[in-house]
């Protein structure tokens, strides 16, 4: 016997499969800019750059409902590139895990 199902929970799956994604996303970018705080010379407390880029993150995630997770993860890929471009960086202070 076949049943249909119905669009919510469908929709309710791939949110919470976005929610994850995102979390996930912000996790790699936290521990991105971790690494790069030892790596950016500044004489204040936070950098400019780490802080314009997350201001900008949070401006990218306060509409993520409206975008997909690939092209969130885009925006904010861009966002980060930005950002080492535009700062001035000791590469061989970076250690990743």
């Amino acid at each position: 016997m076949k049943r249909k199902i119905s669009a919510s929970p469908a929709t309710s799956i791939s949110s919470k499969e976005q929610t994850i994604a995102l979390i996930k996303l912000v996790k790699g970018l936290d521990l991105c800019l971790h690494e790069l705080t030892q790596a950016m010379p500044s004489l204040l407390p936070v950098h400019q750059g780490i802080k314009s880029f997350t201001t900008a993150c949070k401006k990218i995630l306060g509409h993520a409902e409206n975008f997909d997770c690939g092209d969130i993860h885009f925006q904010l890929t861009q966002e980060f590139i930005a950002m080492l471009v535009q700062s001035k960086i000791c590469i061989d202070q970076i250690f990743p895990n």
